[in-house]
């Protein structure tokens, strides 16, 4: 079972035929999987440009584990703040 942070992501679960539920009644979450906007070669990321900020910030901050997952179009020189 999971929790969707963003629309997309509930859409694509149901699809799949993963089970979703709210927020409140799976805390703590086991795991949070994440994707990063931007990583430099340093491993400095860059999160915020989609829409569900928030909520993935809040999904992460209940999870027991976080992972962040980067393919290389992610890739940058460098994280300007």
């Amino acid at each position: 079972r999971g929790v969707p942070t963003s629309r997309g992501s509930a859409e694509l679960a149901t699809r799949v035929g993963v089970p979703l539920v709210e927020l409140g009644d799976a805390l703590p979450l086991d795991i949070t999987f994440d994707g990063a906007d931007e990583v430099a070669p340093d491993l400095g990321l860059l999160k915020g440009y989609g829409n569900a900020l928030v909520r993935e910030k809040v999904g992460a901050a209940a999870s027991r584990r976080l992972v962040i997952l980067v393919g290389p179009e992610r890739a940058a020189e460098k994280i300007v703040p």
